[in-house]
């Protein structure tokens, strides 16, 4: 028995009430209830999370002739160039789930590498192409670094640990996995406002689990490790807690560091105001990064030794991975922003049911005349 009661269901927002008035358009002669004579009895309001597009393309070391590696439409992203770059790696979203493959990179032989229903994603290669490390939150809930036998599909897990461990990254020679990890993370909040601010480092770790060495200062945030080609030195990015906040929409400052593993010393290469992220070394002594903006001033750059500043792909790019040669590089561009639609009336097949797409969690005054949701 359907009544005039306030109905929650959890992450679908659904709310279910009696008739009500909505400053809404008429139904026309295109609404899904057209000709069906008497105006429904019940409005149904339900939140329908659009995802993302997100697609992997391929560019040019100039930046020229990009093209796409995938068909659109899909959920690719995290792409990574094996070390002989007869593969790239990277992480697919099909029927809801988030595994791991890898294709050439002309788009063919596409394989899975894992198959689990936990979220598995940022997949490297080892240099041997013997060994994928991954980020995994099976076996515990927790994202943890692990490490799968390509040839025997044999897992087991590397950081074992309650923390978030990210994007690992092999040393050239095989002997070190870098990550980024918030073990060490002193949860504080976030200057006259309620939210709890983590800080992450960086680390490196022998594939069976030895030698665990945290490389970066205790406080802030510093992500995305990438090895220089002689294994010597990790490149990544480094800001303040609140700046990591601030960071995903691009209102804070990130700088482009390096720190030598013999001596500890630190090289800061960049300084501008900018939302700086997955910075890797290039030949030459260049940095390859992306800059996060809500401008034209976002897209992928080269810093050069001299100073000079190039902007190679402009628009919104991510995780970048150059081939080893570094003729191409491979990223992944946001075709469509994921959302919510507000009071979008949509099909329903019962003529007592009006349906609408709404925002999330829509909740209703007593009398059914104003509507309250999140946003």
């Amino acid at each position: 028995m359907i009544t005039r009661n306030l109905f929650a269901c959890g992450f679908a927002g659904m709310a279910l009430v009696g008739s009500f008035t909505l400053a809404a358009p008429k139904i026309d002669a295109q609404s899904p209830r057209a000709g069906q004579g008497s105006a429904p009895k019940y409005r149904v309001l339900f939140n329908h999370f659009q995802a993302p597009t997100l697609t992997l393309f391929m560019a040019d070391a100039d930046g020229t002739n990009e093209r796409p590696l995938l068909p659109p439409g899909g959920l690719e992203y995290s792409p990574r160039y094996s070390a002989d770059g007869r593969w790239i790696v990277y992480t697919g979203e099909r029927n809801g789930l988030a595994d791991i493959y890898r294709m050439h990179p002309d788009g063919s032989g596409i394989e899975r590498l894992t198959d689990d229903p936990a979220f598995d994603d940022q997949g490297a290669l080892s240099p041997d192409g013997r060994t994928l490390a991954f980020v995994s939150t099976r076996g515990g809930g927790t994202a943890d670094i692990w490490l799968m036998d390509v040839a025997s599909k044999t897992y087991r897990n590397l950081t074992k640990h309650h923390s978030g461990n990210f994007r690992p990254a092999w040393s050239p020679d095989g002997a070190w996995i870098a990550f980024t990890s918030d073990r060490d993370a002193r949860p504080a909040t976030n200057p006259g406002r309620w939210e709890h601010l983590q800080s992450t480092g960086i680390y490196i770790v022998k594939p069976d689990g030895q030698g665990l060495k945290r490389l970066t200062r205790k406080d802030g945030v510093a992500g995305s490790p990438s090895w220089s080609a002689d294994g010597r030195k990790i490149l990544y990015y480094e800001t303040d807690e609140v700046g990591a906040y601030m960071a995903k929409n691009a209102g804070s400052r990130t700088e482009l560091v390096s720190i030598d593993l013999s001596s500890g010393e630190r090289t800061t290469y960049t300084a501008s105001r900018e939302t700086k992220l997955s910075p890797a070394w290039l030949s030459g002594g260049r940095i390859s990064y992306i800059v996060r903006a809500g401008d034209n001033t976002a897209g992928l750059r080269i810093w050069y030794p001299n100073l000079r500043i190039v902007t190679l792909i402009p628009g919104v790019v991510r995780d970048p991975s150059w081939s080893p040669d570094g003729m191409h590089v491979v990223y992944q561009r946001v075709a469509r922003l994921g959302g919510t639609e507000h009071l979008v009336r949509t099909a329903s097949r019962d003529a007592d049911f009006e349906l609408r797409l709404s925002e999330p969690f829509p909740a209703f005054s007593k009398d059914g005349m104003r509507l309250l949701y999140s946003q």
